[in-house]
């Protein structure tokens, strides 16, 4: 899916479905649910590094996780937060 049609589906009448993923293993799960798009939050420096605060995420940090994201689930709309400050 492109930002086109992506945006799209906002000018549908159902519901835009958008969940967090982190990383490959689980994009490839989301890849089979009916889902439209898939949001790489800033909140991975949390949940997955193991910091206090999402202050910690960096542009190198995101961009390693988009990329595995992306590669598991290549048929949705990714979407990334940029951290702090970026």
């Amino acid at each position: 899916m492109n930002a086109i049609e992506f945006r799209s589906l906002k000018q549908g009448e159902r519901s835009i479905v958008v969940t967090t993923c982190y990383d490959h293993w689980s994009a490839r799960i989301l890849n089979q649910a009916d889902i439209d798009a898939v949001l790489i939050g800033d909140s991975v420096a949390m949940v997955m590094h193991g910091h206090d605060s999402t202050i910690p995420a960096t542009v190198d940090m995101m961009a390693l996780h988009t990329g595995a994201v992306a590669r598991g689930a290549p048929d949705r709309f990714v979407i990334t937060d940029m951290p702090f400050l970026s």
